[in-house]
């Protein structure tokens, strides 16, 4: 029952207890002393009871309001709970959409893993690779840095190379005397080597020693001949050499000891020279 429908009621209440005693009086007849106490005492009763009533009626309008005002509240927070549970459910789906990329990324992650350790791998075999071609470059520039080509206009086909750390090999200019032409001249480049022992040399050699004094008790020093050799002439004192150039139509007077061969003659390279 809401409070407009009960002070309706108190109040027509009221109004008939009223109208029914001025009815009373109104009527055309007279009361006694005692009835018209009663009636006093009936409407002072009536009067507090309908104080009562308007207390009453009072408190249950309060506790309406207060009940109206709950419900308000109630149905604000209701409201403000129900905006939070969409806004935590659109939060709920932003994160499962997160997982669901991170799972994914994941994945990707792990095959992407995958390719990486093989590209690693094979990026280490590159490495090693590169390391032992670069040893073995290193090896071959220190190998050719003795090796020098050797040009003339009479080598055809591949290059001539000479290689300078061979021990015991040489080369030079041939000596310009033109006792070896022509098979020896002056333009052609001499490469020669040192004999290891007196079985390298043989009738037909050529030697490059050191040049015989008039005497022949010698050889002069800072200067050298390139003959050939014509016989060998074993004395007292050893083996020696009987030589002549190529050019000449006879022997050199002196000797040469085996000790004073110096050089024996490898190949020669017609007008040739080292190269740069």
């Amino acid at each position: 029952m809401s409070k407009r429908t009960v002070a309706a009621l108190v109040g027509g209440f009221a109004l008939y207890s009223v109208i029914m005693v001025a009815a009373g009086l109104l009527g055309g007849h007279y009361l006694r002393d005692g009835e018209v106490d009663d009636l006093r005492g009936r409407l002072g009763d009536l009067t507090a009871e309908v104080g009562a009533a308007h207390r009453e009626i009072g408190a249950a309008n309060a506790e309406i309001d207060n009940r109206e005002g709950r419900a308000v509240e109630l149905v604000a927070e209701t409201n403000g709970l129900r905006a939070r549970l969409a806004a935590s459910d659109r939060q709920l789906g932003a994160k499962d959409a997160e997982i669901v990329g991170l799972e994914q990324r994941l994945s990707d992650s792990e095959m992407l893993t995958g390719e990486v350790d093989d590209v690693t791998r094979e990026l280490d075999d590159l490495r090693r690779s590169h390391s032992t071609l670069l040893e073995a470059h290193a090896a071959l520039q220190q190998q050719w840095s003795t090796v020098v080509p050797i040009t003339s206009p009479d080598i055809a086909g591949d290059l001539l190379f000479l290689d300078r750390s061979v021990q015991d090999v040489f080369t030079t200019r041939a000596i310009c005397s033109g006792s070896m032409e022509p098979n020896i001249t002056c333009d052609d480049l001499v490469i020669l080597y040192r004999p290891a022992t007196i079985s390298d040399l043989d009738i037909g050699d050529i030697i490059y020693f050191g040049k015989r004094a008039n005497d022949c008790s010698g050889s002069l020093e800072g200067r050298f001949t390139l003959h050939r050799i014509e016989s060998l002439v074993i004395g007292p004192d050893g083996i020696s050499f009987r030589t002549r150039g190529d050019a000449l139509s006879a022997p050199d007077r002196c000797l040469v000891p085996e000790a004073d061969v110096l050089l024996k003659l490898l190949t020669t390279v017609r007008d040739g020279r080292i190269g740069e």
